[in-house]
């Protein structure tokens, strides 16, 4: 079963209606416990519902799907969370809206080869979901924030690239691609969601948990809200960090980085690590590395990271030249001076000293001239620049 799924009917936090207050659709007879029924039809899409003893079903929605050239019958499912998909009103709101998976519709052994990778929206590049076909090993996702679920529903088509085991992608190339529909996503979505709601007898909008926590960060205090989620929350902190507390005040780190770097998804921000000065008791600021049990760099650097104020037209340049020179999803790769990576969440990593740095970008096109304007990249020697969603951050010693 889906963990995503097993979380949510495991919790304790529903107010149940009686069974008899929900009206089923007559396809649900026919099926035994465990088993999925339509609940409604969406063109392609289904909006399909896994039939459980209590009478607490669970809906998602189901798009199948085949590649020919693999033998592999496949079907994308989105499974809603509790949450709505309105924006919480907090400063951080990192908390999954949906789950992902690309499941087979067999129990063939050659499905246990691939992985599968969401790499476009409507020709827009998508960094939420990389997870192997056949277990719940990912790179990214398979939960998604607001952010990348409202992208996946918005969308027309989605192309789904197909990659050896996600043990064995760095430097290889797609095996396969396939465009499915995703015009009538929101529609079966949007259904599981209502149903969800009227089976486990919850209002979405009072689901939603805001909490306050503060920080200080190069000498300035700052108090934001957060949605909280339990098991977000679990899943994003150590054990270390709850029962001892977080540095530079009471937000959890993974609340920080996200403040700090909110185009970032939840993959892509443990890219980032605070750096922290215990004299002072505060955050200097955050860089592009290794995580410690609280957030902290490992290694600090005192490269300092910050957000460029470039166009989504930017990170899109340099993402599509990253791509083009790596000539893979994952790898690395050196041009003209500069380290070239393209990580596993999904962001590409420009590194090299400030003149190969501002070289490059000038290669790529007019637009990603702009990341040219940042100090950092104009007075640094040791330069990092880092493209990720509609965003670019730019990392160096002299911030």
């Amino acid at each position: 079963m889906n963990s995503f799924l097993a979380a949510l009917l495991t919790s304790t936090i529903f107010a149940h209606p009686a069974f008899s207050e929900v009206t089923f659709p007559e396809s649900r007879k026919f099926v035994g416990t465990d088993e999925f029924y339509v609940l409604e039809s969406f063109g392609d899409w289904d909006t399909l519902c896994m039939k459980a003893q209590n009478g607490e079903d669970f809906c998602l929605a189901n798009l199948e799907f085949e590649e020919p050239t693999l033998a592999l019958a496949l079907e994308l499912a989105v499974w809603p969370s509790v949450y709505p998909l309105g924006d919480a009103r907090a400063d951080v709101d990192t908390v999954p809206r949906a789950s992902v998976s690309v499941d087979p519709r067999s129990v063939a052994e050659h499905y246990e080869n691939y992985s599968a990778f969401i790499s476009t929206i409507d020709d827009q590049s998508f960094d939420g979901f990389w997870c192997n076909i056949t277990d719940e090993d990912c790179d990214r996702g398979p939960s998604l924030a607001r952010a990348e679920t409202n992208q996946l529903l918005s969308g027309r088509t989605a192309e789904i690239s197909l990659f050896s085991r996600l043990d064995a992608t760095n430097d290889a190339p797609a095996v396969a691609t396939v465009e499915v529909s995703v015009g009538n996503l929101r529609q079966a979505f949007e259904r599981a969601a209502a149903f969800n709601a009227e089976i486990l007898g919850y209002d979405p909008e009072d689901m939603v948990e805001t909490r306050t926590c503060g920080f200080k960060l190069a000498g300035e205090d700052k108090r934001i809200s957060y949605v909280y989620d339990e098991d977000y929350h679990a899943e994003n902190s150590t054990f270390r960090e709850n029962m001892l507390g977080s540095k530079g005040g009471d937000c959890p780190s993974y609340v920080t980085i996200a403040y700090a770097a909110p185009d970032a998804t939840s993959a892509q921000q443990k890219l980032f690590c605070l750096s922290y000065d215990k004299t002072t008791e505060q955050y200097l600021g955050f860089e592009e590395g290794a995580q410690n049990a609280y957030g902290l760099c490992k290694q600090p650097k005192r490269s300092f990271c910050e957000r460029v104020n470039a166009s989504t037209t930017a990170a899109t340049s340099i993402a599509g030249f990253g791509s083009g020179v790596v000539g893979s999803a994952v790898g690395s790769t050196n041009v003209a001076g500069v380290s070239v990576v393209a990580h596993s969440s999904g962001a590409y990593i420009l590194t090299g000293t400030s003149g190969y740095i501002a070289g490059t970008l000038g290669t790529i096109g007019t637009s990603a001239l702009a990341v040219l304007t940042a100090p950092a990249t104009i007075a640094g020697a040791a330069v990092s620049v880092v493209a990720l969603g509609g965003a670019v951050y730019v990392c160096s010693g002299t911030n």
